[in-house]
């Protein structure tokens, strides 16, 4: 069974129980699985994962007695996904691929060579999707999306990270900063659109410290890249 989101549930309000009413995690508790007292469900919110045993379901209430409570922790730096804007069913598949891999952020923005745009609506439709990806996958955090309509602020978005940049043809690889790295406790991965980023855009990251790598293979759709990336990342810290 999935791990469930506990929205606007924090630790120092929940006691020996966790009370859910109403809502779209009530529907789907009651109505969908429907759960019934002795089974167990594990819950988390920012900072915790609970694991409960149900006591209580009615019409109106689901009870839960907190039988544990571990704190989330990552053992490898935060990976923020920076993704020129695609098919908004090309994003649904960045979402599907990282969010299990724990690329915990996800910004998109449109690069010169994008052909697409995303609306409040787009946003909130991928927030929802990404959050039951997380929830299906059990890796108990709730992904952040944000959107730029303009590279130099998802620039400035992730300036106190370590920004590395996917570009086909440099010499040096992810591995080649594995000790840079290792200093940081969020890594940055921008990716382009199909065609790549242009020289001003170029020009733009190099401004900003961003370290330029290759990923020494042929070349990835847009949308499978960032995850080769995060694969490797992932190996090497």
């Amino acid at each position: 069974m999935a791990v469930f989101y506990l929205d606007d549930f924090k630790d120092n309000e929940i006691k020996q129980t966790i009370e859910i009413k109403e809502g779209e995690l009530f529907h789907h508790l009651r109505n969908v699985l429907r759960i019934r007292g002795g089974e167990t469900v594990k819950f988390f919110n920012n900072n915790s994962v609970f694991q409960t045993k149900i006591d209580i379901v009615t019409k109106e209430r689901i009870s839960c007695m907190i039988e544990s409570v571990t704190p989330i922790k990552l053992p490898f730096p935060r990976i923020i996904l920076v993704q020129s804007t695609i098919k908004k069913e090309l994003i649904e598949v960045v979402l599907k691929l990282n969010v299990p891999f724990f690329v915990k952020s996800f910004i998109f923005f449109k690069a010169t060579r994008s052909q697409f745009e995303l609306n409040e609506k787009n946003i909130l439709r991928f927030h929802k999707i990404a959050l039951s990806i997380a929830e299906q996958s059990e890796v108990c955090y709730k992904p952040e999306i944000k959107y730029f309509k303009e590279l130099e602020n998802a620039i400035k978005e992730v300036k106190d990270s370590f920004v590395i940049t996917l570009h086909p043809g440099v010499q040096e690889s992810i591995g080649s900063f594995a000790r840079e790295i290792s200093n940081f406790s969020v890594v940055s991965l921008f990716t382009g659109p199909e065609g790549g980023f242009t020289e001003n855009e170029i020009k733009v990251l190099k401004s900003y410290g961003a370290y330029f790598v290759s990923l020494k293979s042929g070349i990835f759709k847009s949308e499978f890249a960032g995850f080769v990336a995060a694969a490797i990342l992932r190996e090497l810290v």
